[in-house]
């Protein structure tokens, strides 16, 4: 017995214990693939080291994670924004559904649109409606580089500009709502 622990016979050409006190062949890995060879018949493929089909260590992560930064959290609440505006959208579809049902479902569903928790989620709905735009306008100049020529536009015109024509579409619905 060595002084590194039980004997066993070197393996892949290290010297020391045998694995889980166990000497033999390599144990399969994950979906039987063998570890340190490859998942097709003997000779497919040159054998890497041993434990080469290891997984990578991946750190733990904290439940807070989106906390971290600025815009973590501006990423997190564009998401939370469209889960609400979500559910004000279900609540269009069911309206929808019960104007497709006849006059007293959709009477129903309108009377119901007075009630507390629906006026709550629409004015909610609409304050994460307009969260979500601002945070995702301002994400934008990431995604979209717009060029002039050899140079790139500056970011704050990229913004400047998706706030221009939300501007210009809400006047256009605004006028065409109020039409007679």
């Amino acid at each position: 017995m060595s002084a590194r622990g039980a004997a066993g016979p070197p393996r892949d050409g290290v010297a020391g214990p045998p694995r889980d006190g166990v000497a033999g062949p390599p144990r399969e890995g994950p979906a039987g693939v063998p570890r340190g060879g490859s998942a097709g018949p003997p000779g497919d493929g040159p054998p890497g080291p041993p434990g080469s089909a290891r997984r990578p260590h991946r750190p733990p992560v904290r439940r807070t994670w989106f906390l971290a930064t600025r815009e973590y959290r501006a990423y997190a609440l564009r998401e939370a924004s469209s889960v609400v505006v979500g559910l004000f959208v279900l609540n269009l579809v069911i309206g929808l559904v019960s104007a497709h049902r006849g006059v007293d479902a959709f009477t129903r569903w309108v009377e119901l649109q007075r009630s507390a928790p629906v006026v709550v989620l629409t004015v909610v709905a609409l304050v994460m409606a307009v969260v979500h735009a601002t945070t995702w306008f301002q994400a934008t100049p990431a995604i979209i580089r717009v060029r002039r020529g050899r140079r790139q536009l500056h970011r704050g015109w990229v913004v400047l500009a998706h706030y221009v024509l939300l501007a210009a579409f809400a006047v256009v619905v605004v006028l065409w709502l109020g039409r007679p």
